[in-house]
Formats: C-alpha cells, structure tokens, sequence
C-alpha cells in the first residue's frame, strides 16, 4: 500500500502545478477604508492586481472604479472581486470597462485583512482609480399618509434610505417624489419599491430620476410599510416624499346623448369613474377635456363592459383634450368610464357621451356630385358606386365644412368591394382628392368620409369617371405639341427622341376650358 500511495501524491502535485492560472504576477497595493483613493496600475501583460485593506467585522464597505483606462471596451475589460481574509469570495468578480463600475454595499463578516482583486481580462495593461467606502447605516425616515412631506439623503455610495409608515388593510396610499438630487439621470439613478410589513415586495422596484417619480398602493394588511430607495451605482444625493392618504375614487353617472359630466380628483392617486347604461349594438363616442395641475399632465382614459372586461383600452388624453371614437357595444348593462389622472396629477374631465347614429349612406354615379352630412362626433359618411374592373376612377371633396382645420379634419378613403382600402387621404377645409385610381375588380365600391376627432359637417364628393392618359410624341427644336385633357384628373404624356449629353428645354402654356365641375 505505502509504495503505491507515492505515485498518487506525485500525480496530484503535477495537478496542481498544471492548473495555476495564468497571471500569477500581482502587484499590491493597500487602501484604507474611507481613506483617499488610490490609482493602481499594471505595466506587464498577465499582470494582475492586490488590494489590500484592513477591515471589521459588521463594517459596509463599497467600491468604486473610475479613471480605467484597461482596454477599450466600457463595459467588460476587467474583472474586479473582493476576498475575504480567509481567501473566499466576498463580492463575486463583477465586469468593468471604461466607463468605471460599482462594487455595492456588502457587510464583512470577520476581522481581518481583505483583498480586492483587479484581473485585467486577455493581454491588456493600464490602470484604475479604487474608492473604498466606508458606508454609514441607511438613512432612516418616518412619514404619515397624509402628513407633511419629508426629505432623505444618503452622503456615501453604497448608503440607502428607508421611509416608514403605519397602514391599514385596505388603504389607499400614493407617494410623490421630488426635489430629486440623487445622480444625474433625469429617469433612472435611483430604485424606489415598497416593502410590506413582513419585508416582502408589494411593489416593485420602480426607476427615479432628478425628474421625480410618482408610485400608488393599496396596502394588504396592517402595520407598518417601508418605501425603500436604493441609490444607483455610487450616486448619493436627497429627495423629498410627499404620501398622500387616497380616498376613495369619485363616482357619478352619465346618459349616451345627454348632458357633459365635470369629474374632479383631489388627491394624487385617486380616479374618477363615470357609469352609464347601454344596450347591445348601440354605439358611442366620448369627447373628453381635462383640467389638471399642469398643462404638462395627462389622463388615461378606458371604458370596461357590464362584466368588468375592457372595451376601450388605456387611452392618453392630453391638456389639450381628447376623443374616443364610435364603439358598438356588444352588451346591454352597466359600463364604465375610467379616468385615470397620470403621476400625481389631480384635477378635472368634462366627459361628453354621445350616442351616436347610424352612418349617413347613400350612393353616387360616375359625373355626379352629392353632398353628406354628419351630425354627431363618431359618425361617418359612406357613399357607394358601382364600378368596373379596369376603370378609373376619381373622386374630388369640395364645400367642407367638418372640423376647423384647412387639411387634416377628415380622412376619405376608396374602399374595394371587400372593404379593404385602395386609397385614402386626409383633408380639411380646403378640400381634396384621390386621384385617377384603377379600380381592381368589378362591384360594388365605398367611399368613407370619416370626421377625425370630434367634428361634424358636410362634404360634396364629385365621382369621376377618368378616360386613360393622353399619350404623344415631340421632338426637340420641332413643331409644339398640343395635349388635350377631356376629363378633370386625367393626365398626358409626351415622350421624345434623346442622345445622351444633350441639353434641352420645354416651354408650357395651360390653357383651362373647364374646372372643376
């Protein structure tokens, strides 16, 4: 047994010499925790790096990595970690590039002299600046839902702060953050969540900037809550928080055609609903304006059928108002309206319910002129034609009267026999036209006239039956060339003889015999 035991110490110490890593060369260097920074540096490919610093049990350390100038990419150059005085990891290695890195707070658990450990990754040399932190107890505040607004700060990367407060099952909270100086992104340098009372998540870590944030809660149980912000990266900074106890959401009725409704919040966080009753297949459309702190605000605005599912989603209605356009409802019973002011916005909607008509139908024939009219916002006008595979068609919008703007209140579109679209556009006042379209397949076509938002009024469409194009020839320095268009929307062309290099000119003269009957 003895003369075999020999081998197999042998074989194991070859192992070992075998499989040290490569970079065994590390130079040192010590750093005192909460002390100055230092610049450590490798000359040497392979070359790693030890820092070393005394430290004690339960202190929080962090590490900052600036000024890098190992390799060029900003993320992932080298490898940084953290060992404790018995040789295992503290903090596992962490990818750096040159754009720095952050070593977040860790508590030690002995006394002892620790390690941080640089591991330049491939053949690269160069350097870094190492901060060690000293990281002080997170900031600790207390607040009342409903109270009056408090401040947090944190004065060393890696530093947290946590706000506290009593809640009953039940309640409604919601939380404003401002004055927001921590970090300098405007929309994510800090994480902000609610913990419950039993240190679990109720709601999940939200990004924060110097912008503020806004974040609402109905609380499960009893006792007492924590908002928990967690600095991002080595940002420190304050911000104020501003909980606000939510009452209950305003609640009122509203009748399809009958007068506007004015709804108004107090509170941040809370929601206006407005209920009415409907019948299956009756359609509605819904004019909203609001009123809120800014003109910067916004609400989302949904409605939900008599079985609680949606109707209409989540839509964002601006300070300049909004429009909800013409939904058939599928049931009859209860519906709801949702008024949901954005952020911690308060303020009021003037909701308009409108019952909206049938469309207005009729039909035209190629060389005529008919007029429609829409009389309540949702509603729109269908005008059909029978046409022939191959034919050209064209149709021009003239005497509008639907919405104010002089070319963006209405949208006319050509619809093919099977409803789909072959051509559309979007005028106002002034009119306009969808130009000579060859029309696929033989039937029956559609031309809608659909008001945007909420306008109403009149169009006269004119239905044109367009010959094909005048075709001719010319020849530079040659006689003129006459082209007589029969027919509004037709065109001409005139082709010539060219060499390459040639220059040439073309004088026109249009002579109108007719317009636009």
């Amino acid at each position: 047994m003895p003369s075999r035991s020999r081998p197999t110490l042998l074989a194991l110490l070859v192992i070992a010499v075998l499989t040290l890593p490569a970079g065994s060369v590390a130079s040192s260097y010590t750093i005192v925790l909460g002390g100055p920074p230092v610049t450590v540096a490798t000359t040497a490919v392979d070359e790693n790096i030890n820092v070393t610093f005394s430290g004690t049990a339960g202190k929080r350390i962090s590490v900052k990595l600036s000024s890098v100038k190992f390799g060029t990419s900003a993320c992932c150059s080298t490898k940084v970690s953290v060992f404790k005085p018995d040789g295992t990891v503290l903090i596992a290695a962490t990818s750096v590039g040159t754009s720095g890195g952050f070593l977040d707070t860790k508590t030690l658990p002995v006394s002892g002299n620790y390690r941080i450990f640089i591991d330049p990754q491939g053949s690269i040399t160069g350097s870094m600046t190492v901060t060690l932190y000293d990281v002080p107890g997170d900031a600790v505040v207390a607040t009342t839902p409903g109270g009056a607004p408090v401040s947090v700060s944190t004065t060393t990367p890696g530093q947290n702060a946590k706000a506290t407060f009593p809640g009953s099952a039940g309640q409604r909270v919601s939380l404003k953050m401002t004055n927001v100086t921590i970090g300098t992104s405007t929309t994510a340098s800090t994480k902000v969540s609610l913990l419950k009372p039993d240190g679990t998540t109720l709601v999940a870590p939200m990004n924060v900037g110097t912008r503020g944030g806004f974040l609402e809660a109905t609380l499960p149980t009893a006792g007492t809550y924590t908002f928990f912000i967690d600095p991002q990266s080595s940002a420190t900074g304050s911000m104020t928080l501003t909980l606000y106890d939510v009452p209950a959401d305003v609640l009122t009725t509203i009748t399809p055609g009958g007068a506007p409704v004015t709804v108004t919040t107090t509170v941040p966080g809370q929601n206006a609903k407005a209920t009415f009753t409907g019948t299956a297949g009756q359609r509605v459309s819904l004019k909203v304006a609001i009123s809120l702190n800014t003109s910067a605000d916004t609400a989302k605005v949904s409605m939900t059928k008599p079985d609680g599912t949606t109707l209409v989603s989540a839509t964002s209605i601006p300070s300049t108002g909004g429009f909800i356009d013409v939904k058939v409802l599928p049931l009859t019973g209860t519906y709801t309206i949702l008024v949901d002011p954005q952020s911690a916005a308060t303020g009021s909607a003037t909701l308009t319910l409108y019952d909206v008509p049938a469309d207005f139908v009729t039909t035209i024939s190629f060389g005529t002129s008919v007029t429609v009219t829409t009389t309540t916002p949702g509603q729109n006008a269908k005008v059909t034609f029978t046409g022939t595979a191959g034919q050209r068609a064209a149709v021009r919008f003239s005497s509008v009267t639907i919405g104010t703007s002089t070319t963006g209140s209405v949208k006319g579109s050509l619809l093919k026999p099977d409803g789909t679209t072959l051509k559309s556009l979007t005028f106002g006042a002034s009119g306009g036209a969808i130009d000579a379209t060859q029309l696929p397949v033989s039937g029956t076509y559609t031309i809608l006239v659909d008001p945007q938002s909420f306008a109403t009024g009149s169009a006269t469409l004119t239905l044109y039956d367009v010959p094909p194009d005048v075709t001719g020839t010319i020849s530079p320095d040659g006689s003129p060339a006459t082209v007589t268009l029969a027919a509004p929307y037709q065109n001409g062309r005139m082709t010539f003889a060219g060499t390459a290099g040639q220059r040439v000119s073309l004088k026109m003269k249009f002579v109108a015999t007719s317009c636009c009957t």
